[in-house]
């Protein structure tokens, strides 16, 4: 909403300079169909879903969530449009799907060692209990 405050105007004006006479006509709507009134309900699901993603999870999770759909986003095409699978799109997909699994195999390692200036070994991330862990990411 606060974004719309800088964009309501600017659209305002153009639709007044480009549009004037198809809004005295009534018609300014005029070829917007159901495949149109459906982009803009998935944009405003999209959104919505985007800030509950920032509002109840976050950043990384948020950017995975995005890798994962990209990765998917591709597979669909591939298989019910015929895109090509190029070298680079193998390759993307491949970083995106490595990261996450590297990233879920433990989330801790990469926070604590940044923290503690140095890396740590699966055996010192295994001997700190539960809340040593969570002291060290606050």
């Amino acid at each position: 909403i606060q974004l719309s405050i800088f964009a309501l105007p600017v659209a305002a004006i153009c639709v007044c300079v480009y549009d004037t006479a198809e809004m005295r006509e009534g018609s300014l709507l005029v070829g917007f169909g159901p495949v149109a009134w459906l982009a803009v309900v998935l944009n405003a699901v999209g959104g919505i879903a985007v800030s509950m993603a920032l509002k109840y999870a976050d950043n990384i999770q948020k950017t995975f969530a995005v890798g994962i759909s990209i990765v998917l986003n591709c597979s669909v095409s591939a298989a019910c449009f015929g895109v090509p699978i190029t070298p680079r799109v193998a390759i993307g997909v491949t970083m995106v799907v490595g990261s996450t699994f590297i990233f879920q195999i433990n989330p801790y390692r990469c926070q604590l060692a940044s923290l503690l200036g140095r890396s740590l070994s699966a055996e010192e991330l295994n001997n700190l209990s539960e809340s040593e862990r969570q002291s060290l990411v606050d």
